[in-house]
């Protein structure tokens, strides 16, 4: 008899406001509500950011001309994310599983510096592919602080922004606002080389969240750029003795965008067999260019990219 697996996951989103005062509490979404805007403000279809949005979010969560404020001066909206998912294959064979719960925070801490995090507060036991990645990238997390317009006497304000921490790379289509239930394949891609009869693995994802330091900024007529020297490593300390680079420019017309990104660095190759034996593998010098696009015909988003990836291993 042919068995049918139905699998559905649903997220509940809650908001809570931790404040010293007692202030009105900020429903879902929280920023939309700060702002007094509609979600499609920042978003294009929710969770995917439009142009406004990746403003809003490259200013440090702040509107433009705003500085921001202290953060015992106003409410801290804090958001909680739960992954349930509901699995049935027959009749008298279904089941409910609690897969993940994060817990989100961001805004300023002070004018002109703001912050965000995104923390696993509990995970189902992961598969081993998600071990494996876990063990040579880290847990996918966020905690970042951003210093706002640096140098403002002498750089116009959101020309130079600085995020230091645990922060997804600035691309063009982010991996962790996806519309899809399962990841972009092309930030998922990791090459893999064969010495003897062991399997190596690079342990760069464009997917996850690098730790390091990044200026980016919105210039005028529409360009954007943001630089990144990274450990390549996720959330876990760096296992060599170079850091690596990451760049990308954007053009943004009536909405349209068009980019090009590049990056280079060094990481060690983890044994795909043996989680346990990360950085025990041969050195890989990593370089990555790509060509994105994302356009706006009506009612239709079309967006993509194309990435050469090249690995060299010793």
């Amino acid at each position: 008899m042919k068995r049918v697996t139905l699998s559905v996951s649903v997220v509940f989103v809650f908001t809570f406001v931790l404040s010293a005062m007692m202030y009105d509490a900020y429903a879902v979404p929280t920023f939309a509500r700060k702002h007094n805007m509609p979600c499609g403000a920042c978003h294009a279809a929710f969770p995917k950011l439009n142009d406004f949005g990746k403003q809003f979010r490259d200013n440090g969560y702040r509107m433009p001309g705003d500085e921001g404020t202290y953060i015992f001066k106003e409410a801290v909206p804090i958001s909680a994310a739960i992954n349930v998912a509901w699995k049935s294959e027959s009749k008298e064979a279904n089941s409910i599983d609690f897969e993940e719960a994060r817990l989100f925070a961001g805004g300023t801490l002070a004018p002109d510096v703001s912050y965000y995090t995104d923390l696993k507060l509990y995970e189902k036991e992961p598969s081993p592919e998600v071990e494996l990645q876990e063990a040579v990238s880290g847990e996918h997390i966020q905690a970042f602080v951003i210093f706002d317009d640096i140098f403002p006497d002498l750089i116009p304000k959101g020309y130079a922004n600085v995020a230091i921490g645990v922060r997804e790379l600035d691309l063009p289509v982010s991996p962790m606002r996806r519309l899809t239930e399962s990841q972009y394949l092309i930030y998922n891609t990791m090459p893999a080389a064969m010495e003897g009869t062991d399997m190596f693995m690079n342990g760069l994802m464009f997917m996850t969240p690098q730790t390091g330091i990044e200026i980016k900024g919105n210039l005028p007529q529409g360009l954007h750029y943001g630089v990144s020297l990274i450990n390549g490593r996720g959330s876990l300390t760096d296992n060599n003795d170079r850091k690596d680079i990451y760049g990308n420019i954007r053009y943004t017309r009536n909405g349209h965008t068009v980019g090009i990104l590049g990056y280079s660095g060094k990481n060690v190759l983890a044994d795909v067999t043996d989680p346990a034996n990360v950085g025990t593998g041969p050195n890989a010098d990593i370089t990555r260019y790509a060509l994105s696009a994302d356009f706006y015909l009506q009612k239709l988003n079309l967006f993509g990219m194309y990435m050469l990836m090249k690995d060299s291993y010793d």
